[in-house]
């Protein structure tokens, strides 16, 4: 297999071109790796780099969260296979990703050799997170929990701080208005998100109050909508069946305990419940 002709490959290096005969004029690019989508296809190399036997498994990947409304599982439950199988399949998520993120290191190296870092804004993002067997055997996508709904997002700009990690909360929404706000543009009116432009000057700094997760279940599965509403300690999630759901991030990062119906936490699921009914009359239902 050569890197060259695989997907992933072909977009690094048509990207890079590009970035070369802009060398002397305003560009922007938007590139789309394929990887680690399905088929998981890289050069053995990159398999070899992780060691089976030392890939992690989740601490509950052979037990079935509890409390869980059976319309939050995710499409792909994996119940009945090894940890050997588990490890193998996880360990294919990582090579691919590995070699993906050597196909945008050609992009970064050709913004390098073009000298165009000191004008360059670059943003890289994901569209969902991935389940590696959490929960009992939760795979993939489609789940509204944490493994599935956070995403990696990385943002360099010219004059920002380098190498911090922003705790504040942010989402995929935000990215366009930071984009348009770092390049000194203006956002087309009705546009929504919001720059998120000022962590990248202080990282420390706060982001969102709450921010917003929507699931989709298709025909054949209770079809309607998940929407889970996140503040800085809790996750909240309603679905369109009344199922609700309820995790405290601090106490709870793994989102292995439902405290939807916990009368402690009465008023927390009356106040982000509300803050759900106020997105619903925004959006007009």
């Amino acid at each position: 297999m050569v890197e060259e002709r695989e997907h992933d490959g072909i977009v690094g290096r048509r990207v890079a071109q590009l970035v070369s005969e802009s060398r002397d004029r305003p560009f922007f690019i938007a590139a789309g790796f394929r990887l680690p989508h399905s088929p998981r296809r890289a050069p053995q190399s990159f398999f070899d780099r992780y060691d089976l036997s030392r890939v992690p498994l989740a601490a509950d990947h052979a037990m079935l969260t509890t409390g869980l409304p059976r319309i939050a599982f995710p499409p792909q439950v994996l119940t009945d296979l090894s940890a050997d199988k588990k490890r193998d399949m996880i360990r294919s998520y990582y090579a691919v990703t590995s070699f993906m993120d050597s196909q945008l290191g050609v992009v970064l190296d050709a913004l390098h050799r073009a000298g165009r870092w000191d004008d360059t804004v670059v943003v890289f993002f994901g569209d969902h997170g991935y389940h590696h067997f959490e929960h009992g055997g939760f795979w993939a996508k489609q789940s509204i929990m944490e493994d599935s709904a956070r995403v990696p997002l990385i943002a360099a700009a010219p004059g920002k701080t380098a190498g911090a990690v922003a705790t504040g909360l942010v989402e995929l929404i935000d990215v366009f208005p930071t984009l348009t706000d770092l390049c000194g543009l203006c956002a087309p009116q009705g546009a929504e998100g919001a720059s998120f432009s000022r962590l990248l000057d202080d990282p420390s700094g706060p982001g969102k109050p709450r921010v917003l997760t929507v699931v989709r279940r298709s025909a054949g599965r209770d079809e309607g909508l998940g929407y889970s509403v996140r503040t800085d300690r809790f996750t909240y999630t309603e679905w369109h069946d009344g199922s609700r759901q309820l995790y405290d991030s601090k106490a709870d990062p793994y989102d292995r305990v439902n405290l939807a119906e916990n009368s402690d936490h009465e008023a927390t699921v009356a106040d982000l419940s509300q803050a759900l009914e106020q997105f619903h009359a925004r959006r007009g239902g």
